[in-house]
């Protein structure tokens, strides 16, 4: 399970029209947006670093998980589905803090099975690969 300070808050949640690298695989979709380490004094779970004799607050990689009731009516479910892709991410937490994306929102893409968690995994590690691939391109 991944710390609260590595969950998206609702105000810093990314706006609809920000540039994004979106994403999709067999069980989610993955929207990555760049991270702005701009003003960030005042958010939680920030950390102040000095390298190369620039002061700078940066800010770790952050992620939510949204999962809409028309693919689950149940809570459980939701809940479950959720906890099993923070999960994942922890165990794959040193690959993402590599990309330059800062911002992670990740949705599933049909109804919610209740064991997916050997999915999951796949398709983070798909698209781990795929945005490392996108910013080697860049």
């Amino acid at each position: 399970m991944l710390p609260k300070r590595k969950k998206l808050s609702r105000t810093s949640f990314p706006r609809r029209k920000e540039p994004k690298f979106s994403w999709s695989g067999k069980v989610l979709r993955v929207y990555a947006y760049k991270g702005d380490d701009e003003n960030l004094s005042h958010h939680k779970g920030t950390s102040y670093s000095q390298s190369s004799g620039a002061h700078k607050w940066t800010i770790g990689s952050r992620f939510a998980v949204v999962v809409p009731k028309r693919l689950s009516a149940s809570v459980v479910l939701r809940n479950a589905f959720k906890r099993q892709v923070m999960v994942a991410i922890g165990e794959s937490m040193a690959r993402f803090e590599r990309l330059s994306y800062k911002k992670y929102i990740i949705f599933p893409i049909a109804h919610i099975r209740a064991s997916v968690a050997e999915k999951i995994k796949e398709d983070l590690r798909f698209f781990l690969e795929k945005s490392q691939k996108n910013e080697d391109d860049t």
